[in-house]
């Protein structure tokens, strides 16, 4: 995938692309972040599907599997905040996926628990 991305990102920059080509380009090459970010995750290396995912989605916003990874990658990280913000894009797009439904109904449970802690150790320090 990354010898697909350095051939359509060196096409892009020798300026011989018509505005049509371009776009597919930009096409490809997101799909190109969007696939090494699946390999990434495959290893568990989150930092990396995080980079790819937010690199094709700077060319693709709208890409729901981009969103769902990068959902997953700032889950496994411990960022919930992040998480939660591009499972609820995704979400926003699809509304009828499946997986997508799961992601959000347990991020929102894992803020619950979360919550709930945090009010159960303050009402124990404040006592």
């Amino acid at each position: 995938y990354s010898r697909a991305f350095k051939y359509c990102y060196g096409v892009m920059l020798s300026g011989k692309v018509a505005e049509v080509d371009s776009a597919d380009l930009g096409k490809i090459a997101s799909q190109c972040y969007f696939n090494m970010a699946a390999c990434h995750q495959l290893r568990e290396d989150h930092e990396s599907v995080v980079y790819c995912c937010t690199k094709g989605l700077s060319i693709d916003g709208r890409n729901v599997k981009g969103l769902f990874r990068r959902s997953q990658a700032f889950f496994s990280l411990g960022l919930m905040e992040e998480a939660m913000a591009d499972a609820k894009k995704a979400l926003d797009i699809e509304p009828n996926n499946k997986a997508i439904m799961k992601q959000y109904r347990d991020l929102k449970e894992k803020e619950k628990a979360a919550n709930t802690n945090i009010a159960q150790a303050m009402t124990k320090f404040l006592a």
